[in-house]
């Protein structure tokens, strides 16, 4: 099975939608840490903490880790954080999901997979566990809902989706 490191804004995303479980439709493995799921409300962490598969402990290790490496300044420690539990699952099949763009653009460059919200979109409707109608509509309200999605691509999938929606 793949694993997914996840971060936080794809977890607030899901939330948001009532999408948490879609997860599990992904047929991948989910990991996170602790300080990502800090950086959500304790409702969000509880359902969060149903779905993921581990939950790494804030260890002296990733304090270390994320002191001692050349890392972006502009990433947060949850974001190092993240970073830092993919690096561990060198040898495994992975990816990370993240919604932030730094984060992705140093994925990128390292040479591992990233992909978004709207990746999990495409997932779900490649594999049917959810329609182009209902997925229009959910997209639409997490446009409404967060103001940092790439809103060409939104665009172009909406605009897509409705043509084979309806």
């Amino acid at each position: 099975m793949k694993v997914a490191v996840t971060d936080a804004n794809i977890f607030i995303d899901l939330c948001e939608l009532g999408g948490l479980e879609w997860l599990r439709q992904l047929g991948l493995e989910i990991y996170t840490t602790d300080i990502i799921l800090g950086e959500l409300t304790p409702e969000q962490a509880a359902k969060v903490r149903k779905v993921v598969s581990v939950v790494d402990e804030m260890t002296i290790d990733i304090v270390a880790y994320m002191a001692s490496q050349p890392l972006p300044s502009g990433l947060s420690d949850a974001d190092k954080s993240v970073i830092w539990q993919a690096q561990q699952l060198s040898g495994t099949v992975f990816l990370v999901l993240t919604g932030d763009n730094l984060m992705r653009k140093w994925c990128i460059s390292n040479q591992i997979e990233v992909h978004g919200i709207l990746w999990i979109f495409d997932q779900l409707l490649l594999h049917s566990h959810l329609n182009h109608a209902t997925a229009c509509k959910l997209l639409i309200k997490l446009m409404q809902l967060n103001q940092w999605l790439p809103v060409k691509a939104c665009e172009e999938r909406l605009k897509e989706w409705e043509q084979i929606g309806y």
